[in-house]
């Protein structure tokens, strides 16, 4: 029968998520999914903090617990330790998104950042983006604050400035301090404009979810604000931290090894998960087809998908390519 939804079109799969179940399909015994956008400890597995673990258990036990509505800006503590940690604990304002403005009517466009035949930041492009050609009066600049994602390529403390030198003129690690620095940067410029702006997305928050969620809020409130249970966490970013940077640092020193043609300094010099390694779509298919390694078609890898069993494995695969 004819029904309302017949010519409502097929949505494309997701890349990502997409990626996974090709992956997951694939019974060849030294596949690897460089694909994944979650941490994965040595052996390929899902690693749930311990201080995660450990927050639960005294929330679940806490006879005080109830899950009534939070405020529409969300938990208190948590808000307020997130804010500790992010803009430092003197600061005065203490006491794939592209969709998620196109589905409220903005008109969004891209800016420069990422410059391929560097394999690093395209700083004097990103800076021209921000002109008045290009980004309009009353423009708002999305900036990812560290550990960029897709490419791992994070602007210096001095790039920093710069950029923010341009937006106040035109629009007026394992190291939490260091990744930090640019969000604390550009609100210490002006610190009452992050209280307004506050109110504003507490409007937009309950315009849009009404209110939200407790669970996970609970459990990273509880983390910032124990001491000890604070300590435990930074120690468990330094295991992960130490990880990814022991595998970006194994997987240079064998693509070096192997005399692989180009340069691969990019791959020690990114920070974070991910890292653009500068593959092209062609080079990838191969790698896909023919050694079972699964990336995205923009060279993009997640360092957690490499272990000390497989970097060497991939490392061939590049080399192949």
């Amino acid at each position: 029968t004819q029904s309302t939804f017949n010519d409502v079109p097929r949505a494309p799969p997701d890349v990502i998520f997409n990626l996974t179940a090709t992956y997951k399909a694939d019974t060849f015994e030294k596949k690897v999914n460089l694909g994944v956008g979650a941490y994965r400890d040595d052996n390929g597995k899902p690693w749930v903090l311990p201080v995660v673990k450990k927050a639960e258990r005294e929330i679940i036990n806490d006879p005080n617990l109830d899950h009534e509505y939070l405020p529409i800006t969300g938990l208190a503590p948590f808000k307020e330790a997130a804010i500790k940690l992010i803009l430092g604990a003197d600061n005065p304002v203490i006491k794939e998104k592209r969709p998620i403005f196109n589905n409220v009517g903005f008109e969004t466009r891209d800016y420069a950042y990422y410059d391929p035949k560097t394999i690093g930041l395209d700083i004097d492009g990103l800076l021209n983006s921000l002109n008045v050609r290009d980004a309009p009066e009353g423009s708002i600049i999305i900036l990812h604050a560290c550990a960029h994602n897709p490419t791992g390529v994070d602007p210096s403390q001095e790039q920093w400035k710069l950029i923010a030198d341009v937006m106040e003129v035109r629009f007026a690690s394992g190291d939490l301090d260091r990744d930090a620095w640019a969000v604390r940067y550009f609100v210490e410029r002006d610190s009452e404009a992050a209280v307004k702006v506050e109110s504003q997305l507490a409007k937009l928050q309950r315009a849009e979810i009404s209110n939200p969620p407790a669970h996970g809020a609970r459990i990273v409130s509880l983390v910032l604000n124990d001491p000890a249970l604070f300590e435990e966490w930074v120690d468990n970013l330094k295991t992960m931290s130490f990880r990814i940077q022991e595998m970006r640092r194994r997987l240079y020193v064998n693509l070096i090894e192997l005399d692989t043609p180009g340069t691969w300094n990019h791959i020690t010099d990114q920070i974070g998960m991910f890292s653009f390694t500068g593959l092209k779509p062609q080079q990838v298919k191969v790698i896909k087809e023919k050694y079972h390694v699964y990336l995205t078609d923009n060279g993009r890898i997640s360092m957690a998908g490499l272990s000390s069993k497989n970097v060497e494995y991939f490392a061939k695969a590049v080399d192949d390519v």
